[in-house]
C-alpha cells in the first residue's frame, strides 16, 4: 500500500506544481507580479558565442510537442540553456535544430556534449524547455545546473535531445551519435554531487596522472612521504572515484573515445580525461608489482554466486574505456565489432540492445551492415548481430563473448551472451600471432544452427584439479602456479606429453618461466625481460625496471610508487611478477587441462569436461571447446554441438592445430547450435 500512495502523491505534487506555473503565466499576462519574484529578468540562450538575447518563454500547460527532425540533413537538437545570475533560478532553455551536415553553420562546432547517467531513476526535478515542463533525475537536474554556472564564465551550453518515444527517430540518432560527439568543441563528463574523498581523488588524479616534467633545466622533483594510513586513503579515494555509476555504463564508451577534449567533472573539481587515463595506468603499474594492496581483500564468505563468477578490478572500466579511446586514436580509426562487443559484455544499459547499439557507432558500418532497430526483441538483437558478423573476416573473435554453453536467454550457444555476468575474461587476440587458421572463415547458417568449417584437433582427457580463485592474494597465484607445474611434470613422466615431438616442453623443467609466461599470458614476447642467473639457468632474478618502464612509458613511476605503495613496501621487482600477472589476467574462470592424442597442455574454460571436444575453426584466432550434444536433445540425423569456450594452446600444440586448420577440405563441417 505504500508505494502506490506515495506515487499518487508525487502524481498530486506534480499537478500542484503545474497549477502554481499557470498561475503564475496568467498574472504576467496581466502584468501583475508576484512580490520577491524574478519574472521580469530577461536571460540569455547561449548556443556558443554567436546567440543573442532572448526574454524567457512563459510556462505552458500540456505536452510539449517535438518539431520533426530532417534526417536527410543529419538534423540533431541541442539545448540551450537560458543564462542566469542566481545559481538557485530553475533551469530553463529551448531545444534548437541544427543540421550536421551544414558547414557553414558555426553552432555545430560550439556546442559541447553531456556524458552522464540518469542515476536514481526518479523523475522528481523539473525544468523548463520551451515554456513546457520537463521532469527529469536529479542527477541530470546537477549536471545542467553545473553546467549552466560553468558557461555564464566560458562560452555556450548544449546537449542533444532525443524523442525517446518515437523509435524511428531513436534509431536514427542512435547512427548519429558518433558524429554528435566527435564535432563537440568539449565533452563533458558528470560523474554526479561531491562525496567525502572527491576532492582528494581528483587531486590525486591530477599529480600522478600529470607529474612534473623532469630534464636537464628543470626544477628538481621534490618526491612526498606518505604513511600506511595516508596511502590506504589515496587507495580508497580512487576506487570511489572508479566505481562511480558512470563508468560502467555503455553508451558513454563511444562518447569518450570520439570526444577529442575530454573534461571529467566531480562536483566543483575537475580533470582532463587524458591525465585521468595516465593516471590510470600509473594505478595498473603500482598494481602489477604484485603488492597486497591495501583495501582490495574481499570476504569470499559474503559473496554471492554471482560475486563468486570473475572478479574485476575497480580499474577495469577505465582502463578499457582508456584502450577504446587509444585504438580509436580518438575518433579517426573504425574498431572491430566483435572486440567491441567483448567490451561491452562488462557494461550495463537500461535497455540490453544497447549493448549493441552503443558500439556500431565505433564500427565500419560498410563491412557489418547493421542498424538499429528497437522493434526487435534482445535475442533477435543478439542473433541478428551474430549472423552479420561471424562469417566476416575475424569474426570468428566473437565467439569469445558467448561462454553459454546452456544456452540461456533462449540464445544459441554461438550467440554473444550480453546478459550474464563473464565466467572467465576474455582472450584478447593478436593478429601477428593469434591466427591459429589465416584461412577466410567459412560460416552458414541453418536456422539456429551454426555451420562451420573446421576440424577437431582434439579432446579433453584430463584436469587439474586445482584453479585460480576469483580475487585471489600474490600468494595464491603461487600456490596455482605451482600446482599447475606439478600436473605438467606428472603429465610428462607418464608419457602424456611426448618431449621428443615438442622442443619447448623440456623448459618445463629448465626456464620453466619462459614456457609458462607464453602459454599463461598468450603472449610470445612477454618473456623479454625475464634473466636467468649466470651460474644457474633455471634461478630466476629479480626483474630490472628498465623493462617496466618501456611499458609505462611517459610516467614517472617512481612518484606513482610515493603515492600508491606504503613505504615499507619492497620495492624490488619479484621474480614471479610477470606470471602472477599473467595469471590475474586469464587465470580466473579457466583450468588447465591436458589432450592425450596430440600430447599437449591446453588452457580450458572453467566449466570444460573431459570428453570435450577442442576443435579448429577456418579463420579463427583460437581453438574453441565445443561439447557433443546428445541426440534426444540435438536434431535426430546430424551431429551437433554446442559453444563451450575458447582454449588455448602452448605454441607446438598451437602449430600443430595450425597444421589442422589450413588442412581443413569443404567437408569438414561441424554444426553448432
Amino acid at each position: 500500500m505504500v508505494a502506490p500512495l506515495w506515487q499518487k502523491l508525487e502524481t498530486l505534487e506534480q499537478h500542484l506544481d503545474r497549477l502554481d506555473l499557470a498561475v503564475n503565466t496568467i498574472m504576467k499576462h496581466l502584468n501583475i507580479t508576484i512580490p520577491g519574484s524574478a519574472s521580469d529578468t530577461v536571460q540569455k540562450v547561449t548556443l556558443g558565442s554567436d546567440a543573442g538575447d532572448k526574454v524567457s518563454s512563459p510556462t505552458l500547460t500540456g505536452p510539449y510537442k517535438y518539431k520533426v527532425l530532417d534526417h536527410g540533413k543529419a538534423e540533431i537538437r541541442v539545448l540551450a540553456l537560458n543564462g542566469t545570475n542566481d545559481e538557485s533560478q530553475e533551469i530553463s532553455g529551448s531545444l534548437v535544430h541544427i543540421s550536421l551536415e551544414d558547414k557553414q553553420t558555426s553552432a555545430v562546432k560550439r556546442y559541447n556534449a553531456l556524458s552522464y547517467t540518469w542515476g536514481e531513476p526518479k523523475m522528481n526535478r523539473r525544468i523548463v524547455i520551451d515554456g513546457h515542463i520537463f521532469f527529469v533525475t536529479q542527477n541530470l537536474e546537477n549536471a545542467l545546473r553545473q553546467m549552466r554556472t560553468r558557461a555564464s564564465r566560458t562560452a555556450g551550453i548544449s546537449g542533444d535531445g532525443i524523442n525517446q518515444a518515437d523509435i524511428e527517430e531513436r534509431a536514427n540518432q542512435v547512427m548519429l551519435m558518433r558524429r554528435i560527439y566527435k564535432s563537440a568543441l568539449y565533452v563533458e563528463v558528470w560523474l554526479g554531487e561531491a562525496v567525502e574523498g572527491s576532492a582528494l581523488a581528483m587531486d590525486l588524479i591530477n599529480k600522478i596522472g600529470r607529474p612534473p616534467i623532469r630534464g636537464p633545466g628543470q626544477k628538481e622533483v621534490l618526491y612526498p612521504e606518505f604513511s600506511e594510513a595516508e596511502v590506504r586513503q589515496h587507495w580508497d579515494s580512487v576506487r570511489l572515484l572508479m566505481t562511480q555509476p558512470w563508468w560502467e555504463r555503455s553508451w558513454i564508451r563511444q562518447e569518450i573515445a570520439l570526444g577529442v577534449r575530454t573534461q571529467v567533472f566531480w562536483g566543483e573539481y575537475s580533470v582532463d580525461f587524458d591525465t585521468l587515463s595516465q593516471a590510470v595506468m600509473a594505478i595498473e603499474y603500482a598494481d602489477s608489482l604484485g603488492h597486497n594492496i591495501p583495501g582490495a581483500a574481499v570476504d569470499r564468505t559474503k559473496q554471492s554466486p554471482s560475486d563468486q563468477l570473475v572478479n574485476l578490478s575497480f580499474y577495469h572500466h577505465a582502463r578499457g574505456i582508456r584502450t577504446l579511446r587509444k585504438n580509436t586514436h580518438r575518433g579517426h580509426a573504425f574498431l572491430a565489432l566483435p572486440e567491441l562487443l567483448l567490451h561491452s559484455r562488462y557494461c550495463k544499459a537500461t535497455d540490453e540492445r544497447d549493448k549493441i547499439y552503443s558500439m556500431i557507432g565505433l564500427a565500419d558500418m560498410e563491412i557489418y551492415r547493421l542498424s538499429p532497430d528497437y522493434q526487435l526483441s534482445l535475442h533477435e538483437v543478439l542473433k541478428s548481430t551474430a549472423r552479420a558478423i561471424l562469417p566476416k573476416k575475424k569474426g570468428l573473435r566473437l565467439l569469445g563473448a558467448c561462454q553459454n554453453p546452456d544456452r540461456n536467454h533462449n540464445l544459441p550457444s554461438w550467440a554473444p551472451n550480453l546478459v550474464d555476468h563473464w565466467k572467465y575474461h576474455p582472450f584478447e587476440p593478436d593478429d601477428s600471432q593469434h591466427f591459429i587458421s589465416t584461412a577466410e572463415p567459412q560460416v552458414e547458417f541453418d536456422n539456429d544452427a551454426m555451420l562451420v568449417k573446421g576440424v577437431i584437433f582434439d579432446s579433453v582427457s584430463q584436469l587439474c584439479k586445482e584453479k585460480v580463485p576469483t580475487d585471489p592474494t600474490p600468494e595464491e597465484f603461487d600456490d596455482v602456479y605451482a600446482a599447475w607445474h606439478r600436473f605438467a611434470e606428472e603429465a610428462l613422466a607418464a608419457g602424456h606429453l611426448d618431449e621428443s615431438r615438442f622442443k619447448s616442453l623440456p623448459s618445463i623443467n629448465r626456464n620453466k618461466e619462459f614456457f609458462w609466461l607464453h602459454f599463461l599470458s598468450t603472449n610470445r614476447t612477454t618473456s623479454r625481460y625475464l634473466k636467468y642467473s649466470d651460474d644457474d639457468k633455471t634461478v630466476l632474478l629479480p626483474e630490472r625496471e628498465d623493462g617496466v618502464k618501456m611499458e609505462y612509458m611517459g610516467l614517472n613511476l617512481k612518484l606513482a610508487r610515493r603515492y600508491l605503495l606504503p613505504g615499507s613496501s619492497d620495492l624490488e621487482l619479484h621474480p614471479l611478477r610477470r606470471i602472477r600477472a599473467a595469471l590475474k589476467k586469464y587465470g580466473a574462470g579457466r583450468q588447465l587441462g591436458l589432450c592425450a592424442d596430440q600430447k599437449t597442455l591446453v588452457l580450458l574454460p572453467g566449466d570444460a569436461r573431459p570428453g570435450d571436444l577442442v576443435a579448429v575453426f577456418r579463420g579463427a584466432s583460437f581453438p574453441y571447446v565445443l561439447r557433443k550434444v546428445p541426440k534426444d536433445i540435438g536434431s535426430a540425423d546430424q551431429d551437433e554441438t554446442v559453444l563451450v569456450g575458447e582454449a588455448f594452446l602452448p605454441e607446438d600444440g598451437f602449430n600443430m592445430a595450425f597444421s589442422f586448420g589450413n588442412r581443413a577440405t569443404s567437408s569438414d563441417v561441424i554444426r553448432v547450435i
